[in-house]
């Protein structure tokens, strides 16, 4: 009995292996494969609209310090050149 369960303990990490390496292979596959133009356009814009409209939506609990929470956020954001 102690023999068929340390096979079975066995064979259920050799699958959780297999099955590890098969995600991450996905993973890489989508690594390299590069983003659509149009979608980095439309993430790009959503995110200008979003910093516009920010200060707007945090002006209540920041008050005075909406500038620099604003500028702060948008210097995160930035794309690298």
């Amino acid at each position: 009995m102690h023999q068929i369960f340390d096979v079975f303990i066995l064979t259920l990490i050799l699958l959780s292996l297999y099955l590890s390496a098969e995600f991450v292979g996905l993973c890489e596959n989508i690594l390299r494969n590069p983003i659509p133009l149009s979608y980095t356009r439309h993430t790009s814009r959503a995110m200008l609209l979003w910093l516009i409209f920010l200060p707007f939506a945090v002006v209540s609990s920041c008050q005075l310090a909406t500038i620099p929470v604003r500028s702060h956020l948008a210097s995160i954001t930035e794309a690298p050149q």
